[in-house]
């Protein structure tokens, strides 16, 4: 699903648009105000075909995520005021790690092919602020994010961005991030650029212990958090530790911590 949703949303022809850029065209002023003419109404039009809102994300049918996801691709391309309405839309949720930073300038990545004949990003140049900047013209309306710890040679996404971090929250409307620790030394610095305020359900997945032994300062960068899930094949889950950390958070609703052992998942 993801790597269809990838090509569905970063296919090279529509490049321009996905990355905020309005479709170009002439101008015309209309005689008359139309019911599409005023913005709240066309709004809830576009709301209710967005295919990546949260709250769609659940009972993900990927056949109607598709045609919802055309659909309203075809309607920002009517004009600069459709445009401007269906954009923030369709950047609701990346289920690619990839697609954030393909954000980026494009001078400063490239796709390449695997070994398993499958796509992957690859940096070709150091980072700036500057590059940051342009990422956040778009990476300001995603709600939802699935990362994956990645620092793979010869790649080395995760040195390459955090050796010029963007200087602001990158991700500031962000509501549900589901992040996925190798127990990489990087994973903790990684979480933290991902992080917002905004963000209000979190799932980890850990392998060693590394996001465990740092779930204050985790916790601390999402005061607003109200459903936490924590995946673990540590041999060690301190859930008094964890549970005190979460008496902070004054709108959790519901944490839920799993140990994987012996190959089943352990509530605990």
């Amino acid at each position: 699903m993801a790597k269809r949703l990838s090509r569905l949303m970063l296919a090279p022809s529509e490049s321009e648009f996905f990355y905020g850029e309005p479709p170009v065209g002439k101008a015309t002023s209309p005689t008359m105000i139309g019911p599409l003419d005023i913005p709240e109404i066309l709004s809830i039009i576009f709301d209710y075909l967005a295919p990546l809102s949260v709250h769609k994300l659940v009972n993900l049918d990927l056949s109607a995520f598709n045609l919802q996801l055309k659909t309203l691709y075809n309607l920002a391309l009517v004009s600069r005021f459709w445009n401007a309405l269906a954009t923030p839309l369709l950047w609701h949720a990346l289920f690619e790690p990839h697609d954030l930073w393909r954000l980026l300038p494009v001078d400063a990545w490239q796709m390449v092919p695997t070994i398993t004949n499958l796509q992957t990003l690859v940096f070709t140049r150091p980072l700036c602020d500057a590059d940051w900047t342009h990422a956040i013209k778009v990476s300001r309306y995603v709600k939802y994010y699935a990362y994956f710890s990645d620092n793979v040679y010869p790649d080395m996404k995760q040195e390459t961005i955090l050796a010029s971090p963007p200087p602001f929250p990158l991700l500031p409307s962000l509501t549900s991030l589901t992040f996925v620790s190798l127990g990489l030394p990087s994973d903790i610095a990684m979480l933290h650029t991902l992080l917002s305020p905004s963000v209000r359900t979190l799932t980890l997945r850990e392998r060693n212990g590394n996001l465990l032994d740092n779930m204050d300062r985790i916790l601390q960068r999402c005061p607003n958090l109200e459903t936490l899930a924590i995946n673990s094949i540590s041999p060690i889950l301190e859930r008094p530790r964890i549970l005190a950390c979460c008496k902070a958070l004054a709108g959790l609703r519901s944490s839920r911590l799993r140990r994987w052992i012996f190959d089943l998942w352990i509530e605990e």
